[in-house]
């Protein structure tokens, strides 16, 4: 092609219709060595399997001084952070995505994907319909440019626009499925404590790693201790409250209704991204708990008090 304009436009292309393995596309940006960073950020999203689109970062340095791809790696991974740090086997998380750009969009479909196969596993294993819609879906708040709508199979994704969601989902651990030992739940905790990156960043690492490990409602405990910030927790515990095997222990009062980690405009956060039936605990009815619930034109002051539930309209 003549010029880099149509050259990019001809990736972008690519990027939606056609998957590359990793050698072809680093044999495209040799071809184009001046265009290199965005032959990978248009086609990261189109390589199949993580280690092949990790090795991929690094053709940006090649041939380039330490500060150079220092700073093209840095702007390289801000640029593919929606698909880099995406894992379809634990998608649970908000999602903010410019449809426009390739790796955003690939972000999206890999979303849809997870979302049509975790709710044919839901409905196989007869789990309790969760949803924010009564519709299985395991997105929640979803809006399309700021306007809210719902998501479901005949819904086509747009090329263009925002997309944003919470991705909630309530497949449970494998009935056999145990904690990680506790020695490597403190060498996690030991390396929080000395790493001096940030603590969302820390919460992100995890969440890259969540599908080779389980955890203990204490293990996640010890970890929360560490993390000085509100948002960091928050986040640590929608990332991880499906890996954690006795499930039952997070949502009582040691853990989510323990002020010394979440507040309670974090909670009433939480209920918001996650939904209210994913955070109810009918075994451990401890402490007052309200919830708020729309169901028709009415809201449902929900009480649960030790010992039975309270319910009146409000």
């Amino acid at each position: 092609l003549p010029n880099e304009e149509q050259r990019l436009q001809l990736l972008l292309a690519c990027s939606k219709d056609l998957l590359f393995s990793n050698a072809q596309v680093k044999k495209l940006s040799e071809i184009t060595h001046f265009l290199v960073h965005e032959v990978i950020r248009c086609l990261f999203s189109s390589v199949e399997g993580k280690t092949s689109r990790l090795l991929l970062c690094s053709q940006v340095a090649r041939g380039r001084s330490e500060a150079e791809a220092t700073a093209m790696l840095n702007t390289l991974a801000r640029d593919v952070s929606s698909t880099l740090w995406l894992h379809e086997d634990n998608p649970t998380g908000h999602y903010r995505l410019d449809l426009s750009s390739p790796t955003h969009f690939g972000a999206a479909e890999r979303l849809m994907l997870a979302n049509a196969w975790q709710v044919q596993c839901a409905r196989a294993e007869n789990y309790c319909d969760t949803s924010q819609k009564g519709n299985y879906c395991f997105w929640r708040n979803e809006t399309y440019n700021d306007v809210a709508f719902t998501c479901g199979p005949d819904w086509i994704l747009p090329d263009r626009g925002v997309l944003e969601l919470d991705y909630a989902s309530n497949l449970l651990p494998p009935a056999l499925a145990q904690g990680m030992e506790d020695t490597r739940a403190q060498a996690v905790a030991d390396a929080f404590a000395q790493s001096g990156i940030q603590d969302m960043r820390k919460v992100r690492a995890l969440k890259f790693l969540s599908t080779r490990f389980w955890i203990t409602a204490s293990q996640m405990r010890s970890w929360l201790i560490l993390l000085p910030t509100w948002e960091a927790r928050e986040e640590l515990l929608v990332v991880l409250w499906k890996r954690v095997v006795d499930y039952t222990n997070v949502v009582d009062r040691s853990l989510f209704y323990n002020p010394k980690f979440f507040r309670e405009g974090d909670r009433a956060h939480l209920f918001h991204r996650l939904g209210h039936l994913n955070l109810l605990n009918p075994l451990k009815i401890e402490d007052i708990v309200k919830y708020r619930l729309q169901l028709g034109p009415q809201e449902i002051l929900w009480e649960q008090r030790r010992g039975g539930f309270a319910i009146s309209l409000i």
